[in-house]
């Protein structure tokens, strides 16, 4: 494929065709248009198709970008717990030597993915080393072939588990962790944490480069507090910034593990206490009755709480608070 240039003393826009390709669509058109107009920005028709006018934006070449702002938990104080130990737990066990512990993180029927994006600027250091995870990158601007994006997508458990074993070993920042919860209802969270990281061992012999995530969680109570039902894992090189900052703070000190309180629960268990109580209506002792009598399956103790609301069979007393 080449392209034929057309150009006109007269005009400020140029014209141009494509030879020896198929005659694109209009989803790669848009991607096509975009590619030729990084060069030829006043591009007007491409291929006999009339384009769309650029998209500019008049600004002062000093404008500064607003400060990065800190994590965000919709100032609710048991969200913030049930996520701030959730993460504690997860980092711990996936920078550790075998992550085969996050088997009980994730739902039988989870999904994960991996996206990397490689900044044109970045050093060639950073380019090369994030190669490494390009193999299995979902980036949808990239991998084009629908059988492909399926093949990408991690599905159930095991395989999640499996894959993230294959993944280098890793040693995160949690001074570097910003939190940002989207969604926060009784049956269902999703939050983003991003920061940094880097691998424990460098292929190269020297420091092991600097990496940036984004994390996007959705999970579902249970037992053990939260259960990742979506998974997906963005990765590229760290800025100046990030670089500069990161592992320049000692780790927090890890809170210990949850203990049974004074009703035999932990402290997981008595936060699913509270929200079913919360959204059912009924009070504390029949919450958890119910959620004991399903195995501590929230979900599964909702539905049977909606089916015997619906035939009456739930006492008066349970609602007594």
């Amino acid at each position: 494929m080449f392209v034929k240039q057309y150009w006109s003393p007269c005009c400020t826009v140029w014209p141009f065709v494509l030879q020896g390709a198929n005659r694109p669509d209009v989803f790669d058109l848009y991607f096509l248009c975009s590619a030729v107009r990084r060069r030829f920005p006043k591009v007007a028709r491409l291929d006999g198709h009339e384009l769309p006018p650029p998209i500019a934006f008049d600004l002062e070449s000093n404008t500064a970008l607003p400060e990065t702002k800190g994590s965000n938990f919709d100032n609710n104080d048991i969200c913030r717990k049930i996520i701030m130990d959730f993460l504690e737990k997860f980092f711990t066990v996936y920078d550790s030597d075998d992550r085969q512990g996050l088997l009980e993180a994730y739902h039988d029927q989870a999904y994960f993915s991996l996206c990397v994006s490689i900044p044109q600027d970045v050093p060639h250091y950073q380019r090369k080393s994030l190669h490494d995870f390009s193999r299995d990158s979902r980036n949808l601007l990239f991998v084009k072939d629908l059988a492909q994006r399926v093949k990408y997508l991690k599905h159930s458990r095991l395989n999640v588990v499996a894959f993230l074993n294959e993944l280098p070993h890793t040693q995160h920042d949690p001074n570097s962790f910003v939190i940002d919860v989207g969604v926060a209802m009784n049956t269902l969270i999703c939050f983003t944490v991003s920061g940094v990281f880097r691998e424990v061992v460098s292929k190269s012999g020297g420091n092991p480069p600097i990496r940036a995530f984004s994390r996007v969680f959705t999970a579902v109570p249970a037992p053990q507090g939260l259960c990742i039902v979506n998974d997906m894992v963005t990765i590229s090189a760290a800025s100046p910034k990030q670089e500069k900052a990161a592992f320049t703070s000692p780790a927090p000190t890890p809170s210990p593990s949850p203990v049974p309180g004074p009703s035999g629960l932990s402290e997981p268990q008595q936060q699913m206490v509270k929200m079913f109580a919360e959204q059912s209506g009924m009070n504390e002792e029949w919450s958890q009755s119910c959620l004991e009598q399903n195995g501590w399956d929230y979900n599964k103790s909702a539905q049977v709480f909606t089916e015997l609301k619906a035939q009456n069979k739930i006492p008066p007393e349970a609602f007594l608070k």
